[in-house]
C-alpha cells in the first residue's frame, strides 16, 4: 500500500513531515505485523520549507544556516513522536532512520555560499536505530550487538541487511565475503580504512 501524503517538490513548500504520522498511527492500529517506509523531506532545500513557521532555535530566520538548523531539530521532533508512537503501541518494534545523503550548508567549513554535497558533511552522515522495550527483551543478541557497533562507520547499503537481521531478530550465518555489512554484523562493516563511504 502506497500513499503520497506530500505532493510537493524539494523547492516548493508542502506540508512538513508530521503530516506522515496520523496515516502511521492509522496503518499500524489496523496492522499488528507491518514493515512501513516513511519516506521524508527531512533537511532538504528550501530547508525553510521543512518545518513549521516559528519552529526552532532560531524561529522565523531567513538565514540558510539556522534554517537548516531549525530543520533538523524538526526531523528530531518527528521522530520522537514516532519513537513514542511505536512505544506506546507495546508491540516489539523496530525504527531504523538513514539519511540518504548529508548536505554542506552555507558558512560550514569549507566556507562555501551555498549549499552543496562536495564535502565530508555531505556523505559522512549519521543513523538512529531505536529498539522497542518488547523487543529488546526478546532479542537482547541484537541489542548487544547494536551497542557494541554505534560507533562503527558503515555505509548506507548496510540497510537493507540490518532490516533483515532485525526482522529475523537473530544473524543467522557467520558473514561471509560476499555478506553486506549491517549494523548488527561487527564482522561486515566498513572500517576506517575502507573506501567506501
Amino acid at each position: 500500500n502506497i500513499t503520497f501524503l506530500n505532493p510537493s517538490s524539494f523547492t516548493d513548500k508542502g506540508s512538513v513531515d508530521e503530516v506522515l504520522l496520523p496515516a502511521l498511527n492509522n496503518f499500524l492500529s489496523r496492522n499488528h505485523r507491518a514493515f512501513v517506509v516513511l519516506h521524508t523531506m527531512g533537511s532538504h532545500f528550501n530547508y525553510q520549507y521543512r518545518y513549521p513557521d516559528g519552529f526552532g532555535p532560531y524561529p522565523n530566520s531567513d538565514d540558510p544556516r539556522q534554517a537548516y538548523f531549525n530543520s533538523i531539530a524538526y526531523t528530531d521532533k518527528v521522530l520522537d513522536l514516532i519513537i513514542e508512537m511505536l512505544a506506546n503501541d507495546g508491540r516489539r518494534a523496530v525504527l531504523v532512520y538513514a539519511s540518504d545523503h548529508g548536505e554542506t550548508i552555507p558558512g560550514g567549513d569549507c566556507h562555501s555560499p551555498s549549499a552543496n554535497r562536495q564535502t565530508r558533511d555531505a556523505y559522512e552522515i549519521p543513523a538512529v536505530v531505536w529498539l522497542s522495550h518488547s523487543y529488546a527483551n526478546k532479542y537482547p543478541d541484537i541489542a548487544q550487538r547494536l551497542a557494541d557497533n554505534q560507533n562503527t562507520p558503515y555505509t548506507i547499503t548496510a540497510i537493507h541487511q540490518t532490516l533483515l537481521d532485525l526482522m529475523r531478530g537473530e544473524v543467522q550465518q557467520p558473514p561471509t565475503n560476499t555478506t553486506p555489512s549491517s549494523f548488527v554484523r561487527s564482522e561486515t562493516h566498513a572500517t576506517a580504512d575502507d573506501d567506501t563511504v
